[in-house]
């Protein structure tokens, strides 16, 4: 294929998905492709003898997994004898983008975990999530006493932690 004849498609490419582009108001799944990882960071804030973690995403097509290492370091360096290193996997779908109150476009994307720790498992979360600068984000956690549905999701997004591209 020549030059010229590759400008063509790749014109004739950018010219479509701008037409169709609007038709669609979800996020591309290509934006979740890949590996993400969160490197060592507190579990859980609130709790004063939480540990340490390190998560690790894969998206691929509508499937997911995670992998979590457990540390009772800041530095995550000793693991974490007390606690398991869960692995989830499932499907993800995603939903439609939106301005939050924070005027930041999020896009809904409901999990489904099919499988926890090699044991079958179904519970479905439903969050927001926000790729920017290279770096994914995710909404903040509910309160214990609060359980986010497809109807009543939180749409701020926790920019206090972030999974990176690897």
């Amino acid at each position: 294929m020549t030059f010229k004849q590759l400008k063509a498609v790749f014109s004739i490419t950018i010219i479509f998905t701008s037409l169709f582009a609007p038709l669609s108001n979800a996020a591309p799944v290509g934006s979740l492709e890949g590996s993400w990882l969160r490197s060592c960071h507190l579990a859980d804030a609130s709790d004063p003898e939480s540990h340490y973690d390190i998560i690790m995403l894969r998206f691929t097509g509508n499937s997911f997994s995670s992998d979590i290492k457990n540390y009772s370091d800041a530095s995550c360096k000793t693991p974490f004898k007390y606690a398991p290193n869960p692995t989830a996997s499932g499907t993800f779908s995603l939903g439609k983008s939106l301005v939050n109150s924070n005027e930041v476009t999020v896009t809904e994307i409901d999990t489904l975990i099919k499988q926890f720790n090699g044991s079958p498992f179904e519970i479905t979360q439903y969050e927001v999530f926000l790729v920017q600068d290279n770096k994914l984000y995710f909404s903040v956690e509910a309160a214990d006493d609060e359980q986010p549905s497809a109807d009543n999701r939180i749409y701020d997004i926790d920019l206090s932690t972030y999974f990176s591209p690897i």
